[in-house]
């Protein structure tokens, strides 16, 4: 059959071009040899001069890409914590409040929110409840880690949601705060079980309202509260609102020292196990480090970012910007464990500012929450992508 053309020109009658076999060779090694920098670069990028300060920061610091297990949420993982026996994760999300298991992810409870999801969760020292501060309502809705009913339900005067959680070292009281610029610290052993008591706001001197004494101390501040933590010996809450974080005494609510963020959001704070020291973590990623009694910085940790280039370590840009979301010390004070929103949970030394560990997967999602296990050998982190990883400390 005879070669039809095409727009009177027979392609296939068309000459051959010759092909240089060097040419080819060149091509593939070029190929395979990109591909290598490229895989070999994504892995070790942590510990070369690329990124400015990521660079700086990462240094000699051991990175570890994978995580002992992965357990899957929803949205945004706001809130998690150990189980007393450090075999289960209350995860705190979008869609609620659940228990799972730390190894396969296996929803052991679900506890009843109403449909809200969880801003922010404290397990209590024993582990025996949780604190979940609720989306949207306003609550603050403690439970029973054993019972998916909620014992004692607290609401902020406004309605407005809280965004930061905190128990008290007794396991007594629980401190709040939220969007309506106001911190309350409420007794958890008042109430009414199995339902929802309106608290009244109360100042240092008098009590209004119905006479419950479900609110111990209340006090306003300047902007929305970002975090709370008590001092060990529960006697002291420090609160983080805006460009600062301020002592209060958690009776009296009369302030004390006032810290700063070099000019930047207060975004997480912490004490030392001995008390001396409040860890402030600024929106920029780094950690400031105070004396309690006198005021003065002791330390600045810089955060695992390349805050110029919006980066983390990884050399990934994350999705929801820098800035220190969580903060643990160790039991002995002498390390921080740093949750960046850049997606790194970042182990540094307190005496030096040193960052020894940087857990991290390539890529990851935004880190929000933070706790460590009760026998100390392993970090739970949720993220912004409905992910929770439990890595070995």
């Amino acid at each position: 059959m005879p070669r039809i053309p095409r727009n009177d020109y027979d392609y296939a009658a068309r000459p051959r071009r010759k092909i240089d076999p060097a040419l080819i060779v060149t091509l593939l090694i070029g190929c395979v040899a990109g591909g290598f920098v490229v895989r070999y670069a994504a892995k070790t990028i942590p510990n070369r001069a690329v990124g400015g300060l990521a660079a700086s920061i990462a240094g000699d610091a051991k990175v570890v890409e994978t995580p002992t297990h992965t357990l899957e949420a929803v949205g945004d993982v706001r809130g998690v914590g150990f189980s007393s026996d450090g075999a289960g994760v209350f995860v705190g999300d979008r869609d609620g409040l659940t228990l799972r298991d730390a190894k396969s992810g296996k929803i052991i409870r679900t506890y009843d929110t109403e449909g809200n999801g969880v801003r922010a969760l404290a397990v209590s020292p024993a582990g025996q409840a949780v604190a979940a501060a609720l989306s949207y309502s306003g609550e603050v809705r403690f439970y029973g880690a054993d019972d998916p009913k909620s014992l004692l339900s607290f609401k902020s005067a406004a309605d407005q949601e809280q965004q930061a959680v905190a128990f008290s070292p007794d396991g007594t009281s629980v401190a709040s705060g939220g969007f309506d610029k106001t911190v309350r610290i409420w007794s958890a052993g008042e109430g009414t079980r199995n339902g929802s008591k309106q608290g009244a706001v109360f100042d240092t001197t008098k009590k209004t309202g119905s006479g419950s004494k479900l609110l111990a101390a209340s006090v306003k501040v300047a902007d929305s509260v970002s975090a709370v933590a008590f001092s060990p010996d529960g006697k002291t809450v420090a609160v983080a609102t805006g460009p600062k974080a301020t002592l209060y005494d958690a009776k009296t609510a009369k302030p004390g020292q006032t810290f700063f963020a070099d000019k930047e959001t207060v975004t997480a704070v912490a004490f030392t196990p001995d008390g001396k020291t409040v860890a402030v973590g600024a929106s920029g990623g780094s950690v400031l480090l105070y004396e309690t009694v006198t005021g003065r910085k002791t330390m600045t940790i810089a955060g695992a970012n390349d805050t110029g280039a919006n980066a983390n370590a990884f050399g990934f840009r994350p999705p929801s910007g820098n800035g220190a979301s969580a903060l643990r010390f160790a039991p002995d004070g002498k390390t921080l464990y740093i949750v960046q929103k850049s997606g790194i949970l970042q182990v540094s030394e307190v005496l030096t500012g040193k960052a020894v560990k940087l857990y991290a997967e390539q890529d990851t999602a935004s880190a929000l929450s933070l706790d460590i296990s009760p026998d100390k050998k392993q970090a739970v982190v949720g993220y912004s992508d409905g992910t929770v990883r439990v890595w070995d400390l």
